[in-house]
């Protein structure tokens, strides 16, 4: 059995850094946890590194640093405690690290995930800002490097997830042709123009399906965080935007979809296909004949373009087996 993984884990006490430990937690054969990032909650922390021990803390306030560094030592723990960004950088890019989780929120996300890139790591890249200031730079440096980049954000894992197998981000899928993110609309998808005009910020923070932060939510209610995806999707799949499209999707919960046990095998994240589609010509070179009762099989068992809604209607009701 080969030795676990070592991850760092950049923004461990946000929503992603937590499940990313909770994964960790669950499979300790196969992943093990040697850097944790922060910025100041050091008591989170602290509880964090007295149950996953990493080789490293690392604290970008200099107070909340010296806190931890003070509550570990008198817990006699071995975990070394470092402050700011420049450490942080050098603990992602450590021989105990073989993969980084990216989950830094804004712009000091950059320099850390950067490091990681150029030391050629595996890095799970949850930070959309990343890409959105940086993104020519951070994908010229993966391929460089020979590092792999994984989105982690729901809608762009989907799209990876329906690429042909072997793929990875950085470079144009053959035969692809499309990608087709989908959005809910959130509060403001049946208003009309003069009830937008005069919304207020409670209202655009009021989203039907999902709780957020109002940042998040307001960005979500303009589409302005569709916007930022779609500048995503054209860097992490080499697609100029004109094969990027958005579209509002009212069948956008998971509750809401059919649940077919093809789409349960698919796992395409948390909001499964219906948030992300690929539209995708299948050939024999990237995936092998189509299945006959598949959308791509056309007469005669002629592989030909598969659109969006075949795509849709296939994974929820076309087959079960």
């Amino acid at each position: 059995m080969s030795a676990p993984r070592g991850i760092a884990i950049l923004g461990s006490t946000g929503s992603v850094g937590r499940s990313t430990l909770a994964v960790a937690a669950l499979h300790p054969e196969k992943f093990r946890v040697t850097v944790l990032g922060a910025h100041k909650s050091w008591q989170v922390v602290v509880e964090q590194a007295q149950r996953f021990s990493p080789d490293v803390v690392v604290l970008m306030d200099p107070e909340a640093a010296a806190r931890a560094r003070e509550a570990l030592r008198a817990c006699a723990s071995k975990t070394t405690v470092e402050c700011g960004a420049a450490a942080l950088a050098a603990a992602v890019t450590g021989a105990n690290v073989q993969m980084v989780m990216a989950a830094i929120v804004g712009a000091a996300g950059l320099q850390p995930t950067l490091a990681a890139v150029r030391a050629a790591k595996r890095v799970l890249l949850a930070n959309k800002e990343s890409l959105v200031m940086a993104g020519r730079l951070l994908m010229d440096e993966v391929r460089s490097a020979g590092a792999e980049l994984i989105p982690i954000d729901s809608e762009h894992n989907a799209i990876f997830q329906c690429m042909p197998a072997g793929y990875l981000p950085g470079v144009a899928a053959r035969g692809v042709t499309r990608v087709i993110l989908t959005a809910s609309g959130g509060p403001f998808r049946c208003a009309d123009s003069t009830q937008i005009e005069h919304a207020t910020p409670d209202q655009a923070c009021n989203h039907p399906k999902w709780k957020m932060g109002r940042k998040i939510s307001v960005d979500s209610a303009t589409l302005m965080n569709k916007g930022l995806e779609v500048i995503e999707a054209t860097l992490l799949f080499e697609l100029p935007e004109s094969q990027v499209d958005v579209v509002v999707h009212g069948r956008h919960s998971h509750e809401q979809q059919p649940r077919s046990d093809l789409r349960r095998r698919l796992i395409l994240t948390r909001r499964v296909a219906a948030l992300a589609m690929a539209t995708v010509m299948f050939t024999a070179q990237t995936k092998g004949a189509p299945d006959p009762g598949s959308p791509a099989a056309g007469a005669n068992g002629n592989v030909r373009p598969v659109s969006a809604d075949e795509i849709w209607d296939f994974v929820a009701h076309g087959v079960t087996g």
